[in-house]
């Protein structure tokens, strides 16, 4: 599974480093500041490909999970925390989930993921993740 899944961790920083660098808003604009639902998500869309269908013939649920990480990712990169995480030697981890899946999501259709900071402390990111439709 890795072998699939690091190159496509790389991918999505650097998208999110390439949405950060051709953004039209500050840097400002573009760190953590916007806090809470009432400012924009980060929009990450992909496919459902060959590697997340399961034998039901739809994208498999933790396959799901796999790219909401992704788009965790390609979120920080755009977010400009990324690299400073590395520069820092701070990571961050999922300590925990809570997931409703609502409808499948057949074999090549297109879905997004929107990513939202809902608050942060001394320890701790809270981030909102759902599928618009």
């Amino acid at each position: 599974m890795g072998l699939v899944h690091i190159p496509r961790t790389f991918a999505a920083a650097i998208k999110g480093s390439i949405q950060r660098y051709r953004s039209k808003l500050s840097d400002d604009a573009k760190s953590l500041v916007g806090i809470g639902t009432k400012h924009p998500p980060h929009i990450y869309s992909a496919r459902a490909g060959v590697f997340d269908v399961d034998v039901m013939f739809h994208m498999n649920n933790a396959s799901y999970l796999n790219h909401a990480e992704l788009a965790r990712w390609q979120w920080s990169a755009y977010r400009g925390t990324l690299f400073d995480s590395f520069r820092e030697s701070t990571y961050f981890i999922v300590s925990g989930y809570m997931v409703r899946f609502r409808r499948e999501i057949p074999p090549l259709k297109r879905f997004e993921i929107e990513t939202r900071l809902g608050a942060i402390d001394d320890r701790n990111l809270w981030v909102y993740q759902e599928s618009p439709r």
